[in-house]
């Protein structure tokens, strides 16, 4: 792993500024991105909006009825026959843009 060392001024950027802090060559062009180090949790939380364990334990504390997955979809599902709109068939994941689908779009930089 190649290392590098940074000045103090981007230190404290890249400490206080929770962002990507941009990596420039001699002539100012971008050529990556240092991010700040926190914990996967907080990453999770941060980038893929994840609730915080303490958020997960008031709601599974919470007086009154829980429905399991399998409930929901059922409910979803009744919902969909209700209305008459239902998924296209095929793959419905998240992912479906990842390169393991096909082509993606062009990511925008931070």
């Amino acid at each position: 792993m190649v290392s590098a060392t940074i000045d103090d001024a981007s230190v404290f950027a890249l400490a206080n500024g929770g962002k990507l802090l941009p990596v420039l060559d001699r002539l100012g062009t971008v050529v990556g991105y240092i991010a700040p180090a926190i914990s996967r949790e907080e990453m999770l939380q941060k980038y893929l909006g994840l609730p915080s364990r303490e958020e997960i334990e008031t709601q599974v504390n919470k007086p009154g009825r829980k429905y399991t997955t399998l409930e929901v979809k059922e409910q979803l599902k009744s919902l969909e026959t209700r209305t008459g709109t239902t998924q296209s068939s095929g793959n419905r994941s998240p992912f479906n843009n990842s390169p393991a689908y096909g082509p993606t779009q062009p990511k925008s930089e931070p």
